[in-house]
């Protein structure tokens, strides 16, 4: 088959959608299907990645081309462009807001059935922080609009389903994000240790992922100031692996925590599974998700997860019992579920081998 995968984002822009774009692209390509990834052109520097597939860029890496137009007007010429060299059977777009608008338009002019992936702020609504575009009633219209021309439409999580659950039956598929268990499996390492200069007996509680609201990371800082001042412990370091974290110092210098807490900076891809390798618990203090990709890699490196009750972070749990549910926004219920595991080294290891086994799942 030959597959056009759509987006309005993608590599070396760093994010889940962005990498679950182009690991699905190199799977389909490796399964004998003719893949090509047109994307929004983030720059003029050519892309520095690997990958099997075509690639093509539409627009210009400059403001304002989206409301001018001209990244609308890219998208068609470009895919069109490919399309004529040999026809595109599908099309599959990323992202629903304004891709999905450019897709949409693309496939009825081309009459090419398409399926389109919400991947999380595109139809998820969290008011308390401002987070989604449906809160804006013209994004909420022209987002319903693009799900209901799509021929189908993919959702990553049970959570986001629900969200487009006013498309009914048969139109909805569930395929959750999924990881190469290849590449992210279960070994030692003391790189995090090494690169810390941690005590060979610190227990490592790890976060990975950009600073966003959405993350939760604040949170998640005041729940080791829970564990190191009510519970009393000493023997843990929490890691956090992103861009962004500039903007958390000062929470952590305010929480008297620079002896516990430390940052580091993005990571290479082929360091990341070292991150998952020499930790123990895998924590997200989130207060949404699409479906967190990096907490499926940390399963399937067999860590136990301490996870908040929010859509996109709960599906993994309650699906295979690989780790703890605490209180989006509690860090006295966060800091007691991470106590629960740091002081059970039993459950701790009963939980990863579940995580092992569930991320065969993804």
């Amino acid at each position: 088959m030959r597959i056009c995968i759509f987006g309005g984002s993608f590599l070396p822009q760093v994010g889940g959608m962005e990498y679950v774009m182009h690991n699905l692209a190199d799977t389909l390509q490796s399964h004998g299907d003719e893949v090509t990834v047109i994307a929004k052109r983030l720059g003029w520097a050519p892309a520095g990645f690997p990958h099997t597939y075509a690639l093509a860029r539409f627009g210009l890496p400059l403001p304002a081309t989206g409301r001018l137009g001209i990244d609308f007007i890219g998208a068609v010429w470009v895919v069109w462009r490919e399309h004529r060299k040999k026809p595109f059977e599908v099309i599959h777009c990323h992202g629903v807001a304004a891709s999905g608008r450019r897709a949409a338009f693309i496939s009825r002019l081309l009459n090419i059935p398409l399926v389109m992936t919400p991947h999380g702020e595109d139809v998820q609504r969290i008011p308390d922080i401002g987070y989604g575009l449906r809160l804006d009633s013209s994004w909420d219209k022209v987002i319903t609009r693009n799900l209901q021309v799509a021929d189908r439409v993919t959702a990553i999580s049970e959570s986001i389903r629900r969200e487009i659950d006013f498309l009914g039956k048969g139109k909805v598929v569930i395929v959750p994000n999924g990881i190469f268990t290849d590449k992210f499996s279960a070994r030692r390492s003391t790189y995090l240790r090494d690169l810390l200069g941690l005590p060979v007996d610190t227990q490592v509680i790890l976060s990975v992922g950009r600073n966003h609201i959405k993350k939760g990371y604040a949170y998640g800082i005041k729940a080791m100031y829970e564990l190191l001042h009510t519970h009393n412990m000493r023997d843990f370091h929490y890691v956090l692996v992103g861009r962004g974290m500039d903007d958390l110092q000062q929470e952590v210098a305010d929480c008297g925590l620079e002896d516990w807490v430390s940052f580091v900076q993005e990571v290479p891809p082929e360091k990341v599974q070292d991150c998952y390798n020499s930790s123990q618990i895998f924590f997200s203090p989130s207060i949404v998700e699409g479906l967190s990709l990096v907490s499926i890699e940390a399963i399937a490196c067999g860590l136990p997860l301490v996870v908040t009750d929010v859509p996109g972070n709960e599906d993994v749990v309650r699906e295979s019992n690989c780790g703890i549910i605490v209180k989006c926004g509690d860090v006295k219920s966060m800091a007691e579920g991470l106590r629960k595991l740091l002081l059970n080294p039993g459950l701790e290891k009963e939980l990863g081998r579940t995580a092992l086994e569930a991320s065969k799942n993804y």
